[in-house]
């Protein structure tokens, strides 16, 4: 006998909502017929599961374990491709907040050289442990770690590290590194690299035209 069934109506409660299709015997055992069931029914009635809660899961391992069976390779080309982006997006994101706290770090340089030169006091520019004399002003940057964190010295270390590498061309990368670092060739202490500098605030400024150069092209 036949029977006709309305698709935009469950078969079970009548509701036109959230129509789904039901496979008498699941899919992945092979089934190819189908009941329009509502999301409900099609939960709690066909397969006997709470409301919010499903056993997809299991079959559809079932599903994939009798393909794999037959020699049934899957593609993941394209969840490699998508871990591939979702990398260099976090790495970019990364490079752009490094660049940001690096150049904020280089202004606080560029406002104790000024300092320096217009009272023409000797104020030195690091401590004996190599930690910029500013340190309080260093912990209290506004610019934030990607992860939306204050710096430490340990993480501002690092950004300028990442910093300086995102910079592309060589002899750049080199003076910003120099007064991040100190000078490499002669090896000389940052207090040296900044002393021995008879033009330190247009190096200064320039370094942190650079920085915003390149945090630039990482902009959306």
């Amino acid at each position: 006998m036949w029977v006709w069934i309305d698709p935009s109506k469950c078969y079970e409660c009548g509701s036109k909502e959230d129509i789904q299709q039901h496979h008498v015997v699941a899919k992945s055992r092979g089934g190819t017929k189908t009941l329009p069931l509502c999301g409900y029914c099609h939960r709690v009635g066909a397969h006997g599961m709470k409301r919010h809660s499903g056993d997809h899961s299991r079959l559809t391992r079932e599903g994939l374990a009798r393909k794999k069976a037959t020699g049934w390779i899957p593609d993941t080309s394209h969840l490699e491709a998508a871990r591939g982006k979702s990398s260099a997006t976090r790495n970019a994101k990364a490079d752009m907040f490094a660049l940001g706290a690096t150049q904020e770090y280089y202004g606080l340089l560029l406002d104790h050289a000024e300092e320096r030169q217009r009272t023409g006091e000797e104020k030195p520019w690091f401590t004996k442990h190599g930690t910029f004399q500013k340190g309080s002003r260093i912990n209290a940057l506004k610019s934030k770690t990607s992860r939306d964190g204050a710096y430490s010295r340990l993480t501002l270390h690092k950004a300028h590290q990442r910093a300086a590498e995102a910079i592309k061309e060589d002899e750049e990368r080199e003076l910003v590194r120099k007064y991040l670092f100190g000078d490499p060739s002669p090896k000389m202490t940052l207090s040296q690299t900044f002393s021995l500098d008879g033009d330190l605030i247009n190096s200064l400024k320039k370094c942190i035209m650079i920085l915003d150069e390149t945090r630039r092209e990482y902009e959306p």
